[in-house]
């Protein structure tokens, strides 16, 4: 490890496996777990299911979302959580983005286990969703 003394931000598991590295414990400095939060929300219309490959989502529906997770924002920087959160979870794989303005689950979420996913199912349920602009409409 004394070779690499800071590994980049986008070091994946199988790298940081290589090295003998810890994962991280999934700060969210950034908002993008709140992101990846708005985004399953919105694509992943029923919790009884699985969550990949999912539906389609506005990015306008996913932000309506993430307004009711991070209130205290003002717009634009809302934008800014969203924009920047949706580019570092496409990079990773855990979104797809398709054209300007829609988004997808990625395949990384095909990769939860029956643990994570039952996790994933109870904290859908605490997010909420926007009455006007469900994902039907999306």
């Amino acid at each position: 490890m004394w070779l690499i003394p800071n590994l980049p931000d986008s070091a994946g598991p199988a790298v940081l496996m290589e090295y003998g590295v810890p994962g991280s414990s999934m700060m969210d400095s950034k908002g993008t777990l709140r992101v990846l939060a708005a985004t399953l929300r919105c694509c992943w219309p029923d919790p009884a299911t699985d969550p990949w490959p999912g539906l389609p989502a506005s990015t306008g529906h996913v932000g309506q979302v993430l307004q009711r997770l991070v209130p205290g924002r003002n717009k634009v920087s809302r934008q800014q959580l969203l924009s920047a959160g949706l580019r570092r979870l496409s990079v990773s794989g855990w979104v797809l983005l398709e054209g300007a303005d829609t988004v997808r689950i990625g395949p990384r979420i095909a990769s939860f286990g029956s643990l994570e996913l039952s996790t994933v199912r109870e904290l859908w349920r605490l997010i909420p969703d926007t009455a006007e602009d469900g994902p039907e409409g999306s």
